[in-house]
């Protein structure tokens, strides 16, 4: 009997892969049928652009917008990237990219960048460049949309494209700094990751040509071949310039007239082939490093794709899009407790390079049973290529998409420059047509109402039968001796086609998301802080609601409430802060995670949950036709919790397995000892450890979850978004007045930052990189005048670190310095943080501290002032501050008790401020020696 059905199954899967392997290959006819391709309606135009190309070439692509108001952006692309790249210029196209802010003939030396500060621009925020493997870009985000910003603006990239000195001693003094940004991605995962794409991407430039370079080349690379690059590449027929914001074709044609109508057209070298060899046939690879902890396997389907340029292209790249999500939500709740040889099991599906995409399956290993891994993920990939999906994996699926683009859809006309500038630059690095969005979304919607659950089962079971896995073990070194071989895992591929596992139905839900019926809520008191509500309940919870019109139809929403780790006691400290992390894994309601994700679909809302030592939050936004939705999963969060023992314990083991390794990694033994440093009295903050974990039952979080969040006692409910105030408020009410009132908590004054002064120095890994953190940290009482004080003089100090350790040093790619005002520990702390070659530790320490002691000894000037003055006025424009800023401000208010109107009061304030002014930080915090001074070097230093 058993025989009988075997072969019962056999011939349906047979017959299966019969009839699709006939439909795909009907398929491959009709893709290479040019008549049917040019009839295919091709996707709408955005008929708000202006393209037009000048005598030289230059192509130019120019969108009017109004968000933020008065202001322009600017992206000159040079199609030219790391790909162009001779044999002898490896990360040339990068160093060009660089000494593009480093003299030109009108802006010599560094002064390009101070003009553009002095602009009111922010160094790397509104000013930046990037390399790519296809194209080098300049970007400038310009403060307002006068002519005389915007034609300086225009001459700044004319000049960074066409008239470059290369002055000597700038490039000597660039070519560290260059390798500073490649020593800053150095790593285990950069190691592991490079492996990896040398078998993805082999036999292809992508792989012996990386953006950042190859530094033995970068360091000693002649002058010569730097500039003979950008005089290859660097022409007016091979950019495209793209203007967004507030302007148009008349303001802008004459300056491209001026600045780069001169410009001469000149032939381009002959493009490189950008082709990735994909392997025919099965294969099996391995990747290996010895600070790797968690051991993974990798199945990779690979293939070619088109660009999307016609509305069939885009139905097929949606379909491929929700199979992936499908076969993603049923791995999701098949693996939420892992198996017994794997934690978890992941898909994704990205863009290999432009033309190609890779679909890939991933799981996270728990034992060392290799083989049975690889058998187990062949067996699931047959499985539902085999079977297919249902219709109801497809329809919340749809619901949810199609909720996804109506939201994005209505808030087009609130979209920014920066919004409009990543889409235009997408498309030309991609050289795709120039579509609307809008029109795109409304072909999308009504895609989704076409495609069946029939389309995605023969798209993923053609997936699988025309793509052959590419598996990559990435294992630890001991262990790449006992992996499978070819012959075996090929028979396991064979054997699970042939012989795939039964159908699993999925998830299913027999009841609403809320059914309870809450009584009305008495509102106790209500005022007006400018332009916020506040709202008093009868259980003592607040509401607070800022109307924004930022977004036509999306509400950010951030609850609170005082009680965090510092009030449990200490057996259940560490509990609390992983039941944040878990609770929500197990549901809530009495639903469990897949149930409620079925129940929310199509609905627009996000709840993440966060616990310090003195609060906890929920925090989220939603759409406005979504809000009482996000109400009810906030108010059976906090009532109706629960565990699953099951999936604890597999989340637990997988946790204590990475905590076992985790002293491999030279950046967690480093953070592990400046933590000690820093909060030697308040363990909660120091990392976890296996001893500490392992105890910790399902029950104990539930416990420690109750103990927090079931008390609503001075809470309060914080939300901003188009919305009026008396629907906000009786939505709102009914869920914040319906919770239990607890008991309000008193203040607590938390543990002082460094006690002890401390230096510490951490040898750990082979990589030639190093990382210095300097703390300075001393007591201090809170005030206002004090914050933004400390938040002005961050800047300055911060402009004048990049001068000296990157500009003049050339020791750092980036630096970061920061001074904050610690209310719950009243103390004034500064942080200085870089990364750096390991043998100028010392040379960089002492420059670095010599900045820090001239504004101690000599203050700051008007100037310097004067520039973060600019900067932060218009960053606190009214068109430029987002809901997210107002956010913060409410929360601000409400915990100092002191409402201002801001940003207004703010910027009165900064019209005062005097350098004088800001002296009395640096008298207070740098007199003393630093507290803590931490340094992670390589082993062999």
């Amino acid at each position: 009997m058993i025989f009988t059905l075997r072969l019962l199954k056999m011939k349906k899967t047979f017959l299966l892969l019969f009839f699709t392997l006939l439909i795909s290959s009907c398929m491959k006819i009709n893709k290479q049928d040019d008549d049917k391709i040019l009839n295919q309606e091709k996707l709408p135009l955005n008929i708000d652009i202006k393209r037009g190309e000048l005598s030289n070439g230059l192509q130019y692509i120019i969108l009017p917008n109004s968000k933020p108001m008065n202001q322009v952006s600017l992206k000159l692309i040079v199609k030219a990237g790391s790909l162009h790249e001779q044999d002898d210029q490896k990360g040339i196209a990068h160093l060009v990219e660089h000494m593009a802010f480093n003299g030109t003939e009108k802006y010599p030396n560094n002064t390009i960048i101070e003009r553009q500060e002095a602009l009111g621009m922010v160094f790397g925020k509104d000013v930046n460049a990037s390399t790519s493997f296809s194209t080098t870009s300049y970007f400038l985000n310009l403060p307002n949309n006068e002519d005389e910003v915007i034609d300086e603006a225009f001459n700044m990239l004319a000049q960074q494209v066409s008239a470059l000195t290369f002055n000597q001693e700038e490039l000597e003094k660039e070519r560290p700094v260059v390798e500073e940004e490649w020593r800053r991605t150095l790593g285990m995962r950069a190691r592991l990751n490079k492996a990896k794409d040398s078998i993805i991407k082999a036999n292809s430039r992508y792989i012996e040509r990386l953006p950042i370079g190859d530094m033995a080349l970068v360091r000693h690379v002649d002058a010569s071949r730097i500039k003979a690059f950008w005089q290859d590449w660097y022409h007016p027929n091979n950019m495209v310039l793209i203007v967004v914001g507030a302007t148009n074709e008349k303001q802008i044609k004459p300056l491209l007239e001026k600045y780069f109508k001169k410009i001469p057209m000149v032939e381009l070298p002959a493009l490189p082939s950008t082709d990735i060899p994909l392997k025919e046939g099965l294969s099996f690879d391995i990747v290996s490093d010895v600070e790797l902890n968690t051991e993974t396997i990798a199945i990779n389907f690979r293939s070619e794709q088109s660009k999307v340029t016609t509305i069939s292209q885009l139905k097929e790249q949606l379909i491929g899009d929700i199979s992936t999500r499908i076969l993603s939500e049923r791995l999701r709740n098949q693996y939420k407790s892992g198996s017994e040889n794997i934690s978890n099991m992941v898909i994704s599906s990205y863009e290999l390079a432009p033309e190609y995409n890779n679909m890939l399956i991933m799981s996270i290993l728990k034992n060392e049973n290799y083989d049975l891994v690889i058998k187990e993920m062949f067996l699931e990939i047959s499985r539902y290529a085999t079977h297919g999906f249902f219709a109801k994996d497809l329809d919340p699926i749809k619901r949810a998409l199609t909720n996804s683009y109506k939201t994005l859809l209505e808030a087009e006309t609130s979209t920014t420059n920066s919004t409009l500038m990543w889409r235009l630059s997408n498309q030309v690095r991609r050289e795709l047509r120039l579509t609307s969005f809008n029109g795109k979304i409304k072909i999308v919607l009504g895609l989704l109402t076409e495609i069946t659950i029939d389309d995605i089962n023969q798209h993923f079971s053609q997936l699988v039968l025309n793509r052959l896995p590419m598996i990559i073990a990435e294992v630890k070194p001991e262990n790449k001796t006992k992996q499978p071989n070819i012959n075996d895992i090929r028979l396991m591929w064979d054997q699970a086609l042939l012989h795939p596992p039964a159908e699993i139905l999925g998830v299913t839900v027999n009841r609403p998301l809320f059914t309870q019926t809450l009584p009305t809520v008495d509102i106790t008191a209500h005022k007006m802080q400018g332009d916020i509500h506040v709202w008093t309940l009868k259980n003592g919870a607040e509401v607070w609601f800022q109307p924004s019109d930022k977004l036509p139809d999306s509400l950010l929403i951030h609850w609170q409430n005082d009680g965090g780790t510092e009030y449990l006691p200490k057996e259940q400290k560490r509990a609390a802060q992983l039941a944040v992390r878990y609770m929500t894994r197990f549901g809530y309601g009495g639903f469990d995670a897949a149930q409620l994700d079925l129940l929310n679909a199509g609905k627009s809302i996000n709840l993440m949950q966060s616990v310090s030592e003195l609060q906890h939050r929920i925090s989220g936004n939603s759409t406005k036709d979504s809000f009482d939705v996000w109400l009810q999963n906030f108010y059976l969060q906090l009532t109706m919790p629960q565990i699953d023992k099951k999936i604890w314990e597999a989340k637990k083991q997988a946790m204590v397995r990475s905590l076992e390794g985790a002293n491999k990694s030279p950046m967690q033994k480093f953070s592990t000892q400046l933590q000690g440093a820093l909060y030697p009295e308040n363990s909660i903050l120091l990392k976890p450890t296996t001893e500490e974990i392992s105890p910790i039952a399902a029950d104990d979080l539930l416990n420690s979850w109750k103990n927090i969040f079931q008390n609503s006692g001075n809470s309060q409910l914080f939300i901003i978004g188009n919305a009026e105030p008396e629907w906000v408020i009786k939505h709102a009410a009914r869920y914040v007045g319906n919770l239990a009132k607890g008991k309000v908590k008193a203040d607590k004054l938390l543990p002082k930052l460094a006690p002890y002064s401390k230096r510490i120095s951490v040898h750990a890994g082979k990589e030639p990189k190093a990382t210095t953190q300097i703390f300075w940290v001393i007591d201090q009482y809170y005030s206002q005048a004090t914050k933004r004080e400390a938040g002005l003089l961050s800047q300055i100090v911060n402009l004048r670190m990049r001068k000296q350790l990157r500009e003049k040093a050339a020791g750092v790619y980036t630096s970061r310095f920061s001074i904050s005002l610690d209310r719950t520990r009243k103390q004034l702390i500064a942080l200085l943080s870089y990364s750096h070659k390991p043998e100028r530790s010392a040379e960089l320490k002492a420059m670095a501290l010599k900045v820090i002691d001239d504004v101690l000894k000599q203050g700051i000037t008007l100037q310097e002032l004067d520039i973060v003055k600019k900067q932060m006025q218009n960053r606190l424009k009214s068109e430029n501050i987002r809901d997210r800023q107002k956010l913060s401000w409410m929360v601000e208010f409400e915990r100092t008790g002191e409402y201002e109107q801001m940003p207004q009061h703010y910027l009165t304030w900064l019209e005062k401020i005097t350098p004088q002014q800001l002296v009395r930080i640096p008298q207070l915090l740098f007199l003393s020696p630093p507290k803590i001074e931490a340094s992670l070097l390589p082993e062999s230093i």
